[in-house]
Order: structure tokens, then C-alpha cells, then sequence
């Protein structure tokens, strides 16, 4: 595992962008475009782990992303190789869509008046 290339590899997400090339194939039509607020990785007794705050999710983005991260965090430029990933928008560019296990949704912020 290398923290630093995961790290340079999902600092380009951050951001207003079209992350079609995360999104599941197969899943509903949707607006691709996501703004991510916060990607970055930290340590845990596990191992490491991704905090990702966003406006919305597309289907398997973040397992998708994570995917992503581990095949690029080796590349010897790793945002180079994210930020051409992403604006392909091609679901084929991308990695593996990781493993479900793990993955928890800690919060949801809701805009004020807003309501269910």
C-alpha cells in the first residue's frame, strides 16, 4: 500500500466533475456530474481508509473509486493518470469496482429546509 500515491491519486477528484467514468454500467441514467468536496486518505488500524464527502454519489462511484486509486496509486505521475480516468468518462478506463465490505456511510448533510 502507498499512501502518498493514493493520496495524489484521488486529490483531482476534488472538485466540480462528470464522474461517469465510476459509475457502475447497467445502473439508472443520472446527472454524472458530482462535486466533491473531500478525497483523501488516512490511516486506520486496518490499513488506510478514503474519506469522501460529495454532493451526491453515483452508483459504485466510491467503490469504483477506491479501485481506481489501488491500480493507480503505483503510476509515477498518479493524478496524471486519475485526471485522464476521469475525463474519459469511459467506465472501461477505471479499475476494478472494489469490494463492498468496508464501505460505510457515516453522514449525510442535508442543505437548511430541506426535508425528506
Amino acid at each position: 500500500m502507498n499512501p502518498d500515491g493514493l493520496a495524489r491519486a484521488t486529490a483531482p477528484l476534488v472538485g466540480e466533475h462528470d464522474c461517469a467514468a465510476f459509475q457502475s454500467a447497467g445502473s439508472s441514467p443520472t446527472a454524472s456530474v458530482c462535486r466533491v468536496q473531500r478525497a483523501s486518505w488516512r490511516a486506520w488500524d486496518g490499513g488506510v481508509l478514503l474519506d469522501i464527502i460529495a454532493d451526491h454519489f453515483l452508483y459504485h462511484m466510491v467503490r469504483s473509486i477506491v479501485g481506481t486509486a489501488l491500480a493507480l496509486q503505483g503510476d509515477s505521475d498518479p493524478a496524471r493518470a486519475m485526471r485522464d480516468c476521469l475525463s474519459s468518462r469511459d467506465r472501461a478506463r477505471a479499475g476494478a469496482t472494489a469490494p463492498a465490505h468496508g464501505l460505510c456511510l457515516e453522514q449525510v448533510f442535508y442543505r437548511q429546509g430541506v426535508t425528506g
